[in-house]
């Protein structure tokens, strides 16, 4: 049994202020180690128009974990440097490090708090863990693809993308960036493929170990001839910083398997063999640029060489709900709750 520490989970954005993959990694990791009897807070930015830039204030959520919250609504532009270097921000994490005094920091995502964290938390005496949940270290718009949305050569320097502004500047973003990263004692990566691409970018020297996103228990599957559920998978962690409240590692992101496409089954001559009876999908979107890329034109892509049928609509088109009768599955991503 561990002794009790203080532990500190920070990222540039968090439930229910922004919900998404790599919001809901930090909330799960401090309520689960907040659950085994560590104490945890986290600090976050918080996306609010019509709240002043830098205003801070502390809540509790329901299960009890403090979160310091931080205005960062200006600092979102890709293009804006304080995007990756905010000194403002920095001043005021210091300030709340000297409050809290935690044992180790594991830093998430961090565009418009700015990479200037990892030096204050470093020293601030803690043990620094720095999680990557997509490319931002290495590409200025995070995902790795150019602004008319192809895809960019994996390492950064050997391409000539034009990136936000310009590959100079792109140079110099990432230089700086990672003389910012010398702090951290661990860097951490959601899958292999991920950890492949930033240690190809001499990221870390490219010591990077692979961490994958934990995933709730899963609830027992359906009760075959035996009468035993299926189990639900296993909960051993991936390496020492792992999900804390027994969550599996069942989550691949980066390009590793586990798509629709083999729950689909592989195509054939016939038609695609399909167990669940899938053979076509419907992809209902509410945002627009490389996350529409990454999180539905490409496995839209990917099932279509399954010979699946796929379709890509914006949750507005009138053409969606004759779309979604004819479909045998419906993705809905970064759709309004309606």
């Amino acid at each position: 049994m561990l002794a009790r520490m203080r532990l500190l989970q920070v990222s540039a954005h968090f439930p229910p202020n922004f919900v998404s993959g790599g919001t809901l990694v930090p909330q799960r990791l401090a309520r689960g180690l907040r659950a085994r009897g560590h104490e945890v807070a986290v600090y976050a930015g918080y996306l609010d128009e019509a709240r002043t830039p830098l205003e801070t204030w502390t809540e509790t959520d329901e299960t009890g974990l403090p979160v310091r919250w931080i205005v960062s609504t200006p600092w979102t532009g890709w293009a804006d440097r304080r995007n990756i270097d905010n000194p403002d921000v920095v001043a005021d994490f210091a300030g709340f490090l000297a409050e809290f005094r935690p044992d180790v920091v594991h830093l998430h995502s961090l565009q418009t708090l700015g990479a200037g964290l990892v030096g204050a938390a470093k020293a601030s005496g803690a043990r620094v863990v720095v999680t990557m949940h997509d490319f931002w270290w290495i590409c200025a718009r995070q995902f790795l693809v150019s602004p008319d949305l192809r895809p960019c050569s994996l390492v950064v320097e050997c391409g000539v993308c034009p990136c936000q502004v310009d590959h100079g500047w792109l140079t110099e973003r990432n230089a700086w960036l990672a003389g910012q990263l010398a702090g951290a004692d661990l860097v951490l990566a959601p899958s292999e493929a991920a950890a492949r691409v930033l240690r190809a970018n001499g990221l870390a020297g490219g010591l990077i170990e692979v961490n994958e996103n934990g995933l709730p228990p899963a609830d027992p599957g359906p009760v075959g001839a035996s009468g035993a559920g299926v189990p639900a998978g296993p909960t051993s962690p991936s390496s020492g910083f792992c999900a804390p409240d027994g969550t599996s590692r069942g989550t691949k992101t980066g390009g590793e398997p586990g798509t629709l496409a083999e729950t689909a089954g592989p195509a054939s001559p016939a038609g695609p063999a399909s167990p669940a009876g899938i053979r076509r999908v419907l992809f209902v979107a509410g945002i627009d640029g490389a996350p529409l890329r990454y999180r539905a034109r490409l496995p839209a892509e990917a099932l279509a060489l399954q010979g699946i049928h796929t379709e890509v609509r914006h949750y507005r088109d009138e053409q969606v709900p004759a779309a979604a009768e004819a479909a045998d599955a419906v993705v809905f991503y970064r759709v309004p709750a309606t």
